[in-house]
């Protein structure tokens, strides 16, 4: 809520990159902090650069995964010499002198927070600006939303079951008085207009 994320999202996007982290080599424990960390970057990159929090998100993805250029649009530079240059600092000696794909994902995540320090927090500096009221309230909506279809999704799910039950001359029988009414309906709507607009011909 802080961060003008739904739960759904929160949970769709810290998978995504759990898996991605995980693929390349990381613990479970690893791959958890870090991809709660950068769900929580992709918000205040959204406020820090008035964009979506799906488009900072699918920047930080494509970054992790080795695409330079998404992320080089906010200032990020992941070319190969930085992220190998990011490496030997952080002591990642590779195996037989090449690093592993792991290694260059932990070198791109400290070079992604490294060059976005500007953009962290933003989306707490800016909690009572228009934007960032519109993020939470979309947030919010979607998960009162969420929480709407939970409730009812079982009395609609027997519902269905009822009318699968229907025999077929019932529903075609329904569906005619059904097409019926609605055909009245609109002759009902449809026609004072034109009695008066005859009238106003007329006249």
């Amino acid at each position: 809520n802080a961060f003008g994320i739904s739960n759904r999202a929160a949970f769709e996007y810290t998978a995504t990159l759990g898996q991605i982290l995980q693929a390349s080599g990381l613990t479970r424990e690893e791959s958890s902090a870090m991809s709660v960390d950068l769900t929580r970057l992709a918000a205040d990159m959204a406020s820090f650069n008035n964009t979506s929090i799906e488009e900072a998100f699918e920047k930080l993805r494509a970054g992790l995964v080795g695409e330079a250029e998404p992320l080089r649009t906010v200032g990020v530079l992941l070319s190969a010499a930085a992220v190998e240059a990011k490496a030997a600092e952080m002591g990642l000696e590779g195996v037989n002198g090449v690093l592993t794909e792991g290694e260059k994902v932990q070198a791109r995540y400290a070079i992604i927070l490294e060059q976005t320090a500007a953009a962290q927090g933003d989306s707490t500096r800016t909690a009572n600006e228009f934007a960032a009221a519109v993020r939470r309230l979309a947030a919010r909506t979607e998960e009162v939303s969420a929480k709407f279809g939970r409730v009812f999704l079982p009395v609609l799910e027997r519902g269905l079951g009822l009318l699968l039950k229907v025999p077929d001359e019932v529903l075609l029988v329904g569906g005619a008085f059904l097409t019926l009414a609605t055909a009245i309906g609109g002759v009902l709507i449809v026609l004072p207009l034109l009695v008066s607009g005859f009238g106003i011909v007329t006249g």
